[in-house]
Formats: C-alpha cells, sequence, structure tokens
C-alpha cells in the first residue's frame, strides 16, 4: 500500500509539474502573440500616417512648388509655399527643402527643446518611424544664417525621406541634380551641391564648431579632401571660408554608423 500511495504521490506530483510547464508555455506564446499584434499595429498606424502624410505633402507640392530659375540669396519673391497653414499644422515648421526632380520636397522643422525628436516624430508631430528633416536648435538657428547647417533625414527602404542622397555618387545624377532650394517665409535660399561624401557618425557640429571660422574651414577642407568611391567632388564650384553650405545628412546605406553627406553652398 505504501508503495502504491508513494507511486500515486509521484504521479500526481509528475503531472503537476507538466501542467505548470505547459501554462508557461502558453503564457509565453500569449505573450509573444501580443507582442507581435500590437507591432503589427503599430507598423499598420504608422503606415497609414505616413501615407495621408505624404499625400498631404504631395498636394502641397502638386498646387503650390513651382521651381524658381533665378532665386538670390535675400531675394523677397511670392513664396509659392503656404507657411500660414503648415504653421497652423505644427508651429516647429519653418522651411522647405525642395531638391528638383527627386522625392526629397518636404518641410524642415527644429523642436527647440528636444533635438532628437524628429528622428521619431512626423511633421505633424504624430509618431512615425519615417520621422522627418529637421536641423537641431542645440547647433543651428532656423534663418540659415549659420556657415553651416545640418539637415537631417532618415535613408527609408520605401526610398522617401533622404534615401536617393546616395545616389550623388554618380556623376551623372550629381549633375543633373546639383541645385536645391530653400524656401523660408519671406525669401528663397538657392544652394550648389559641390561635394557628396561617405562620412563617420559623429555629429559634425559638435565636432566642428562652425561659429569660429577656422574651424569652418577645417570642416569645408574635410569635405573637399575626401576620397574614396562612392564620393563625388565637384572641384569646378569655389568655395571659400565665407560661404555658408547646407549638409544633407542620411544614414549610409546598409551601414548605419556611417552617414552619408550631400552638401551645397548658398548661391
Amino acid at each position: 500500500m505504501e508503495n502504491n500511495k508513494n507511486i500515486k504521490d509521484f504521479t500526481d506530483n509528475s503531472s503537476s509539474e507538466q501542467h505548470k510547464r505547459i501554462s508557461w508555455k502558453l503564457i509565453v506564446i500569449c505573450i509573444l502573440a501580443l507582442i507581435v499584434v500590437v507591432g503589427v499595429i503599430v507598423f499598420v498606424v504608422n503606415k497609414r500616417q505616413s501615407s495621408q502624410g505624404k499625400q498631404y505633402l504631395e498636394e502641397i507640392i502638386e498646387q503650390h512648388l513651382d521651381t524658381p530659375t533665378d532665386a538670390e540669396e535675400g531675394a523677397d519673391i511670392p513664396n509659392p509655399i503656404d507657411f500660414d497653414k503648415l504653421k497652423l499644422l505644427n508651429d516647429d515648421i519653418y522651411a522647405w527643402l525642395d531638391v528638383p526632380d527627386t522625392v526629397i520636397s518636404y518641410p524642415i522643422l527644429q523642436n527647440p527643446k528636444d533635438n532628437s525628436y524628429y528622428i521619431t516624430h512626423s511633421y505633424d508631430g504624430s509618431s512615425s518611424y519615417y520621422g522627418a528633416i529637421f536641423s537641431q536648435a542645440i547647433y543651428n538657428k532656423n534663418d540659415f544664417s549659420d556657415s553651416a547647417t545640418v539637415l537631417f533625414g532618415h535613408n527609408m527602404r520605401d526610398g522617401t525621406m533622404f534615401a536617393t542622397l546616395s545616389r550623388y555618387t554618380n556623376e551623372e545624377y550629381f549633375k543633373a541634380h546639383n541645385k536645391f532650394y530653400i524656401y523660408m517665409p519671406e525669401k528663397v535660399l538657392q544652394y550648389q551641391v559641390f561635394a557628396a561624401i561617405p562620412f563617420d557618425n559623429r555629429n559634425i557640429l559638435h565636432s566642428w564648431d562652425c561659429t569660429q571660422r577656422n574651424q569652418y574651414w577645417s570642416l569645408v577642407q574635410t569635405i573637399l579632401n575626401t576620397r574614396s568611391m562612392d564620393s563625388y567632388i565637384d572641384r569646378d564650384v569655389d568655395v571659400n571660408m565665407y560661404d555658408k553650405i547646407v549638409i544633407l545628412s542620411s544614414c549610409y546605406p546598409g551601414d548605419s554608423s556611417r552617414r552619408y553627406l550631400v552638401i551645397g553652398k548658398l548661391i
């Protein structure tokens, strides 16, 4: 009888442990399933927000955006962008970047308190892995009066945002898209692209204090002296230490530890 009781107790304990293992497996499976469901929901919401935002921006471009043929620094010309409407959408919008005949035509934003805010937020302030085109208030004013202004944008797999910057490695593409425009409420700024280069992942304006003329010139020389198979520099464009430049910066294709830069000087 004692043996039978021991066998029964052993069987009951084994059955109980087996039930516990099954229960834990079910809990883990449920948690994983919940994570997948939440991930899918977030993806769908972000995708929908991105599609709606992209459609809105395309409508603005189609209805209002005409590339000026002769935009000079400080030129007071009628502006095709409805900044009053954009400001109602988000007061952080202060300019518009357009690279003619490319997908790059987006508002430029700057959050006065959080320099990384628009890495994960769209132009309308909503959460989005597409982010937005932005500058950092800690280093740049929002009037492009700095010697060097850096504009950041994601390298998206669907070809949006700054994904096409790496095409500038091709000389033919470079020369066909060697100007870009920045629209502001009172003027249009025109830039001549003179360099497209791979770069390391450091924050440029932290490494070079471009409020100091000698450090700004050191940065320009570093850009001009870049030598690599995936860079292109137009040596016919004269750049001096008193020029103002804008640097378009995105992740290097296939390597998030590096950046790809397209640099233009104000003309």
